[in-house]
């Protein structure tokens, strides 16, 4: 399967918690080839500003989904973020 369907799936795993949390997931994409990276984008709804707290706790809820669905067969190193200053754009609302 291609990075960005394994990506696809990822997110498609993902929204329904993050979203339930709070966050608008802005970006899921994976990359690294031998050493993956799987790096997640959130941001809160209501505009308040992500803090390093909303990154652990929503990389707490995404590693169980992860771990139960192993949808990446390989190990990875999973990162989460804010979209910062950098953006990007990905949906026509952006």
């Amino acid at each position: 399967m291609s990075a960005d369907l394994l990506a696809q799936r990822v997110e498609d795993l993902l929204t329904p918690t993050i979203e339930a949390m709070g966050f608008t997931l802005v970006r899921v994409m994976l990359s690294g080839g031998q050493n993956p990276v799987l790096q997640i984008m959130a941001e809160p709804v209501d505009g308040r500003d992500m803090t390093v707290d909303h990154c652990a706790d929503i990389s707490r809820a995404v590693s169980a989904i992860l771990d139960v669905e192993d949808p990446i067969s390989s190990a990875f190193t999973l990162e989460v973020s804010s979209p910062g200053l950098d953006r990007p754009l990905v949906r026509l609302a952006d």
